[in-house]
């Protein structure tokens, strides 16, 4: 019989998991879903009882309210939360206890965070609690519980020599219409103040527990942040302000605004300088030996598609952005602070390490400067001050960095509707002590990596590589030329050519020989045969190549093109709507064997280029089991790419 009855549970077991996997929902939506309901009855109001008044003011009364007395700092170890810890006596006869305070800000209306706090059982919190070691968290209910009411137990470990402590707590949820708040008070559920025991060094352990308890505000400020939204939020404010406000300029803000100005026309017509490898393809840099200087002064244009207002605020807004922040510590800011004086003014303050061994930190104490000319041009200017360095010293130790720097943003005729701004950075930078020159000058695209961020940041290039494909499908009924005799003969398959790969890609064959490369591949387009008819004529254009385009029929059109001894055709056939197969067949005159057939294959691997670019355009709705195995493909491709790249650094590093 009790065989039969542990056969049956282990059974009922196995489906109660099978039913619970099954309709289980993540613990996140579950956990917003609660709160919302919270937020809605506290909106709607839950007066607090006579004995919860009495409660709420007794922690009035035992926290001292606003009494700024007895409390000291207390060190943080969690960014944008200020901290303090206060003493105090209890009865007489018994020890002192501590008492901790943290403050922060977070993206989140009140009630939601007050209802974050409240729930303290939540699936992502308890959760979360049970992996970073406690032993067990629950909630009692009650069965005549009040609304804004609820008891805990959780059971926690302590340091050594302590035991592991069970707390149970109530909790209580309050909206204060009076002070416009929400208020969440817990209590022992006996009102004991008890640490388990006594102790040696208790001062010692308290400090580092309370900083531990005060978590809870870094966490409900993780759990709502919202830092791309802030951010974009003040880039947005401030470019419509230097887009539509008019600013009024002290004569020392236009003298700042006039050099800078100066500074950055010396530079662009110098003719003094030294071409830099730039790390970005699309970013121009170059090192100007102003009235032939040793050290450089750094220099660096791109194209940002972005208008003039949004490049500027986004580097003014940068300087202090939730993002900035964030990354500071790994950037090697050690400090950070942003002092406005007006809408176009600012004080910049930093320390920074520069990672090097036997170096000292950097100070930087910067007076920042924006303002738009009557050109709709906008000019950053970026100065040393002493302005600021009352208020902020330099650190004992520390040496202060000399800077320079000008930002100038041209505005440019939009593609289509994406704006265009022409971006130059120009800087000078002395970082103070011994250093050499020729160190400086290698840091040189470190201090112009800024300008390849600002691009990355804004890019549109498939906006606009869709915008000029459909520039180029508009005029391919004015330039293809109609059937033109033997023109499909290209794609004949020659003698002696091998086949040197038929999968997912498609089928490739090749001969190559001396004097002579033959190549030709197939696969199928996620596109319009119009459509990838034009993404080839745009990368060719960029080529000085000899342009045809062919119409064989409604469907299908032949592309050619010479440039050197080479010559390409592309056959695009329209297979059905949305999907296009297309053959190239490539040819080379005046290689070697080897060189040959390396170009051919460079050459037939567009084709492959040209899928994967209209497969990443596709939408998760129109995806199919056939372009999921060319993702997969893909995707191994670029790591196989990393790793080959990774490897031959590996080398360069050794020799």
């Amino acid at each position: 019989m009790d065989k039969a009855i542990d056969y049956l549970a282990k059974n009922q077991l196995v489906e109660a998991n099978r039913l619970q996997k099954e309709f289980r929902r993540n613990g996140k939506e579950v956990d917003a879903e609660v709160r919302g309901a919270l937020v809605e009855r506290m909106r709607e109001g839950v007066e607090l009882e006579e004995d919860q008044k009495k409660v709420f003011g007794e922690l009035e009364e035992f926290f001292g309210g606003e009494d700024k007395e007895g409390w000291g700092l207390l060190e943080s170890p969690y960014k944008g939360v200020k901290m303090k810890i206060k003493y105090k006596q209890q009865e007489k006869g018994q020890g002192s206890i501590a008492l901790g305070k943290a403050r922060g800000v977070a993206d989140c209306t009140a009630e939601e965070a007050a209802a974050w706090y409240f729930e303290y059982c939540g699936r992502e919190r308890k959760r979360n609690a049970l992996v970073s070691g406690e032993l067990a968290r629950i909630e009692i209910r009650q069965a005549h519980g009040k609304v804004n009411k609820k008891i805990f137990a959780t059971v926690k470990n302590m340091p050594s020599p302590l035991r592991n402590r069970e707390f149970v707590v109530r909790s209580t949820i309050f909206s204060n219409k009076e002070e416009n708040c929400v208020q969440v008070f817990v209590t022992p559920v006996k009102h004991i103040v008890d640490y388990g025991g006594t102790f040696k060094n208790i001062v010692r352990v308290v400090d580092r527990k309370i900083p531990q308890s005060l978590k809870l505000v870094s966490d409900i400020q993780q759990t709502f942040a919202q830092d791309d939204a802030v951010d974009n939020a003040s880039l947005a404010s401030l470019a419509n302000i230097i887009k539509n406000e008019t600013q009024d300029y002290t004569d020392e803000e236009e003298d700042a605004i006039r050099k800078g100005n100066e500074f950055y026309e010396k530079c662009k017509v110098d003719e003094n300088f030294d071409e830099l490898k730039s790390p970005d393809e699309r970013v121009k840099m170059k090192l100007v030996h102003v009235d032939g200087a040793n050290s450089g002064t750094g220099f660096a244009t791109t194209v940002v598609d972005a208008s003039v207002e949004e490049c500027a605020a986004n580097e003014i807004v940068g300087l202090d952005s939730r993002e900035k922040n964030r990354k500071a510590q790994n950037n090697g800011i050690t400090f950070l602070k942003v002092v406005n004086v007006n809408a176009h003014t600012l004080y910049y303050v930093n320390t920074r390490e520069l990672g090097l061994p036997r170096f000292a930190p950097r100070d930087g104490r910067s007076k920042i400067t924006w303002s738009k000319q009557h050109d709709g041009k906008v000019i950053i200017d970026v100065a040393d001050t002493e302005g600021i360095h009352v208020e902020f010293p330099v650190k004992a130790g520390n040496i202060l960095v000399k800077v320079h720097t000008v930002w100038v943003f041209e505005p440019l005729d939009p593609i289509g509707d994406v704006p265009q701004t022409s971006v130059t950075f120009t800087t000078k930078v002395d970082l103070g002590g011994i250093f050499f020159s020729s160190i400086v000058n290698k840091l040189a695209p470190r201090f112009l990596a800024q300008v390849s961020n600002l691009r990355k940041k804004f890019d549109k290039s498939q906006e606009i590589e869709i915008f000029k494909r459909q520039q180029i499908i508009a005029k391919i009924e004015e330039v293809a030329i109609e059937g033109e005799p033997g023109i499909e003969s290209h794609f004949d398959e020659i003698d002696g050519a091998q086949e040197m790969s038929r999968g997912l890609t498609g089928q490739t064959l090749i001969k190559a020989e001396k004097g002579m490369g033959w190549g030709k591949t197939s696969i199928t387009v996620r596109a319009s045969h119009k459509e990838v008819a034009a993404f080839f004529w745009n990368l060719e254009n960029r080529v000085e190549s000899k342009l045809k385009l062919h119409r064989v029929n409604n469907k299908i059109l032949v592309a050619t093109f010479e440039h050197e001894g080479q010559f390409k055709a592309v056959r695009f056939s329209e297979a059905c709507q949305l999907k296009t197969n297309v053959e190239m067949m490539t040819r080379h005159k005046g290689l070697g064997k080897a060189a040959g057939k390396k170009s051919v294959i460079k050459h037939l691997s567009m084709v492959t280029d040209a899928a994967y670019y209209f497969d990443n355009l596709l939408k998760s709705n129109e995806a199919r089991e056939q372009d999921g195995r060319r993702f997969g493909e893909q995707l191994m491709k670029r790591v196989k790419k990393r790793k080959m790249s990774g490897h031959i650094n590996s080398l360069k590093c050794k020799k």
